[in-house]
């Protein structure tokens, strides 16, 4: 996530391993993987009981306007 100081997977992934708490886990956004260059091997290592949800963004290849 790029406006936090969560702005890795192995963060946002030591995060709720640390919380281990079974109303929480991560939101996979294709959009911050690609732009952040997350490899995609990387995303596929999650465990699966911490993923909760994905999201696949219509966003623009390119970045427009600013964040």
């Amino acid at each position: 996530m790029p406006f936090s100081n969560v702005r890795t997977l192995n963060t946002a992934l030591a995060l709720v391993e640390g919380a281990n708490q079974p109303n929480g886990g991560l939101l996979l956004d294709i959009w911050h993987v690609g732009r952040s260059g997350i490899p995609y091997g990387e995303v596929a290592k999650v465990p699966k009981q911490y993923v909760v949800s994905v999201e696949l963004d219509d966003a623009d290849a390119e970045v427009v306007g600013t964040l």
